[in-house]
C-alpha cells in the first residue's frame, strides 16, 4: 500500500524533532489569531493533526521523504482558517537575522482572484507554506509526486541553506483577504495596491476582447502586450503591476487567438470576465 499524506505527516512528526534548525523560528500572527486565522509550525502538536488537511493528494509514493522533506518541514508552517469566513488571499513571509524583509523574495502568496474558486481557504481548511514555494503549491493542490527529482532536491537544499545558515528566522502571517475583498493585516508589501492594479488591467483586456474584433482587437491586444511601466522598475516594490498584468494577459490572449481563434477567445474572456471577482482589496 502506498503511503498517504496522512502517513507522510506521521513519519515526518518523528523526523522533524531530529532535524537541526540553524536557529529557533519565531512565529508572528499579527493578531490574526484573534479572528480565527492561525499560523502553526512543526513544533506545535497541532501541526501534524492539521497537515493532512493541507493536501488534496490521496496517495503518493514516499521513498524520498527523510532526505527531501524532513529538513523542509522544520521551517514549514500551516495557515488554518477556523473562522466562519472564506479566505481568498493569504500572505506569509520569512525574515532572517532580525532584519525586516524589503523585497518580495521572502514572501509567499496563496491567492485566487475569483470568489467562487474552490481552492481558496474555506472555513475549517488548512494550507501549507514552506521555504520551497513550488513544493508547497504541489502539496496544497494535490500534485506532489515522490520520489523527488534530483533537480527538485537540489532546489530544496538551496532554499534551505538560507534558513539553516541564518542566526535567526521569523515567519509572519502578514495579511489575509476575505472573499468579499476585505483585507486584514499590516500588508507590509503593499499587495493591496498590486492586486488592485492587476484587476484593473484584467478588466481592460477583457473589455477589449469583448468589444473589438478583427484587426482592431489585434492592434489593441498588441499594444497592451507591449505596455511600458510608468516608472523605472528597479525592485519588486517599484514594479508597475498594471503594465505587467497587461503584458502578461494580453500576450496570453494573443497566443490563444492564434491557436483557437477569435470566437473561442471571446467565449473564454466572457467566462473569465463574468466570474465573481474580488474587485478591490481594502484595509480593515
Amino acid at each position: 500500500m502506498k503511503p498517504t499524506i496522512r502517513h507522510l505527516a506521521s513519519v515526518a512528526a518523528l523526523l522533524v524533532p531530529l532535524t537541526m534548525r540553524g536557529a529557533p523560528m519565531q512565529i508572528n500572527n499579527n493578531g490574526l489569531d484573534a479572528m480565527g486565522i492561525t499560523l502553526v509550525d512543526s513544533t506545535d502538536p497541532n501541526f501534524f493533526k492539521l497537515m493532512p488537511q493541507a493536501s488534496k493528494t490521496a496517495s503518493i509514493s514516499a521513498t524520498a521523504l527523510p532526505s527531501a522533506l524532513g529538513a523542509l518541514l522544520a521551517y514549514s508552517v500551516l495557515v488554518h482558517n477556523s473562522s466562519k469566513r472564506p479566505i481568498a488571499g493569504v500572505v506569509v513571509f520569512y525574515a532572517f537575522n532580525g532584519q525586516p524583509p524589503n523585497t518580495l523574495g521572502g514572501a509567499q502568496l496563496l491567492w485566487t482572484k475569483y470568489a467562487d474558486d474552490p481552492k481558496m481557504l474555506q472555513p475549517g481548511t488548512t494550507r501549507l507554506f514552506t521555504p520551497s514555494h513550488g513544493l508547497a503549491q504541489q502539496i496544497n493542490w494535490g500534485m506532489l509526486s515522490l520520489p523527488l527529482s534530483s533537480n527538485q532536491q537540489a532546489s530544496i537544499a538551496r532554499d534551505l541553506s538560507y534558513y539553516q545558515n541564518a542566526s535567526s528566522v521569523a515567519v509572519y502571517l502578514d495579511s489575509v483577504v476575505f472573499s468579499n475583498g476585505e483585507m486584514v493585516g499590516p500588508d507590509v508589501y503593499g499587495l493591496m495596491n498590486q492586486w488592485n492594479q492587476h484587476n484593473q488591467a484584467d478588466s481592460e483586456v477583457f473589455n477589449a476582447i469583448l468589444t473589438l474584433s478583427g484587426s482592431a482587437l489585434q492592434s489593441a491586444l498588441t499594444a497592451m502586450s507591449q505596455a511600458k511601466p510608468a516608472q523605472p522598475e528597479t525592485t519588486p516594490e517599484t514594479r508597475d503591476w498594471h503594465a505587467w498584468e497587461l503584458r502578461t494577459l494580453a500576450s496570453s490572449y494573443l497566443q490563444y487567438i492564434s491557436n483557437a481563434g477569435e470566437a473561442a477567445a471571446k467565449q473564454l474572456a466572457q467566462t473569465d470576465a463574468t466570474r465573481p471577482r474580488i474587485q478591490t482589496w481594502r484595509a480593515q
